[in-house]
């Protein structure tokens, strides 16, 4: 039974229109990611919050970004300490760190395929492809019928969801 669990969220850029006029996510890539590490109870054990150096500073990039008119408050954020920028290399180690230490087995996202094939597309951009999975594991994808409620909520409603779960 797991005792902690790794919720995370993204914000990409990259998001192309295809020949029928429809939005392509599938070269997303990463410029925002964070995490929260919860116990059982809904108690946050330790919160992360990052700008992708490589990607946030591409300016070209950036213009492709759902929410570009932030990129001012991204500046603020960081200015602030509430963000850190950071190489995705780093980010991807302490990801990997943090989920060690506090033995997280689940990790949970509002998307998840989303943002785990963004994280995915973004180690493989920076990488030219020599790192290609962002989780270094297997995942499944499906929600458990105890859970689906969880999935319905933004990301930030998760504590009260954890708290409520009976796993």
């Amino acid at each position: 039974m797991p005792r902690n669990f790794l919720g995370l969220d993204t914000e990409t850029c990259n998001s192309l229109i295809d020949e029928n006029g429809k939005l392509d996510l599938s070269q997303s890539l990463v410029y925002d990611v964070g995490w929260q590490v919860v116990n059982r109870k809904g108690k946050v054990k330790k919160q992360r919050s990052y700008v992708v150096a490589e990607i946030f500073l591409n300016s070209i990039l950036m213009d492709s970004a759902y929410y570009k008119n932030k990129i001012p408050m991204y500046w603020e954020d960081i200015k602030k300490g509430k963000r850190e920028l950071k190489t995705f290399r780093n980010i991807w180690f302490q990801f990997l760190s943090d989920k060690k230490r506090y033995n997280c087995k689940v990790v949970f996202a509002h998307n998840a395929f989303f943002d785990y094939n963004a994280l995915n597309n973004t180690l493989r951009y920076l990488t030219k492809s020599k790192k290609r999975y962002f989780f270094l594991l297997k995942l499944k994808f499906g929600i458990p019928s105890k859970w689906q409620g969880m999935f319905l909520e933004p990301l930030q409603n998760m504590l009260t969801f954890v708290k409520s779960m009976d796993l």
